[in-house]
């Protein structure tokens, strides 16, 4: 990926990649919203004011030349079955934004 970016005035931290669960020689690439509020010390609240800014746009994975499908419902699907925070027992509660 693309070193970290910073043109909407936050920086944006390179996606994490990882390898894929089913077969270690794919890896798929996913962007954190808690390493974009680390990377600029803010809290979540400030990043929702931001969002006018297109900070959503400048962090996706398109924006880093990754991409997962063209289908929304594929890079669900993709996002979904990678998850590897060890140590984690995360619900996979998630907000969807459509932009």
């Amino acid at each position: 990926p693309k070193s970290d970016k910073k043109d909407c005035g936050l920086k944006i931290p390179s996606p994490v990649a990882y390898p894929w669960v089913n077969d270690s020689d794919v890896s798929y690439s996913l962007q954190y919203t808690k390493n974009i509020l680390s990377e600029n010390n803010m809290e979540l609240s400030a990043l929702w004011k931001e969002r006018s800014d297109g900070i959503i746009e400048k962090s996706c994975l398109e924006s880093f030349d990754i991409s997962h499908g063209n289908e929304k419902s594929d890079r669900l699907l993709v996002w979904l079955d990678n998850y590897v925070e060890r140590g984690s027992f995360d619900d996979r509660t998630l907000v969807i934004i459509n932009v």
